[in-house]
């Protein structure tokens, strides 16, 4: 059987894998057990504590299910809004991706704002997939085109920051700015 993962080709042999030597090393994506969930960003009064959570399930390019020990959540993405999927709205396909390709079955850690459920009885959370700055996704959602800036009521804490990041997006042309003339 042959793997392809993050750009390199794997052959799998019993339960081994094997490399060849002309391969970069590839990053072992890990439970993210290391961070400390205190030098993540969160909300000036967060509702809930910081928490790790292993995703499940993209729905949309903002929208995604994740096991806790509490476990599993429906999670909003706050501060973003990506085109939606169920209207056929221009680049929602590629926004669901992108977020798939980046979180999906993988280790998350959520961190929030002032509200921690919004309408739908969805968990609102800020989402990190590490402690860089651009490890911060709704970073990476906002410079990429796939989002828009969208600051909630009482979960806008880093509204500048992600207008900042949209603004980016838009001058450079890039995702769903180029493609769909947002």
């Amino acid at each position: 059987m042959w793997w392809i993962i993050m750009g390199c080709v794997w052959k799998t042999q019993d339960t081994s894998l094997e490399q060849s030597i002309d391969d970069p090393p590839i990053e072992v994506i890990d439970d993210l057990s290391w961070v400390d969930p205190d030098n993540l960003p969160s909300g000036d009064n967060p509702c809930r504590e910081p928490i790790r959570m292993r995703v499940n399930y993209v729905v949309d390019g903002d929208t995604f299910f994740a096991d806790g020990d509490n476990g599993e959540e429906k999670v909003r993405i706050i501060g973003v809004n990506t085109p939606e999927l169920h209207d056929d709205e221009c680049y929602a396909a590629e926004a669901k991706t992108f977020l798939t390709q980046l979180i999906s079955g993988k280790w998350v850690w959520l961190t929030f704002d002032r509200d921690c459920t919004d309408y739908y009885e969805r968990t609102l959370a800020y989402v990190h997939v590490g402690t860089g700055e651009m490890d911060f996704v709704e970073r990476q959602l906002l410079r990429g085109g796939y989002a828009q800036d969208f600051p909630f009521e009482n979960t806008d804490t880093f509204a500048a920051l992600f207008a900042m990041d949209e603004a980016t997006a838009r001058d450079d042309n890039v995702g769903g700015w180029g493609a769909c003339n947002w």
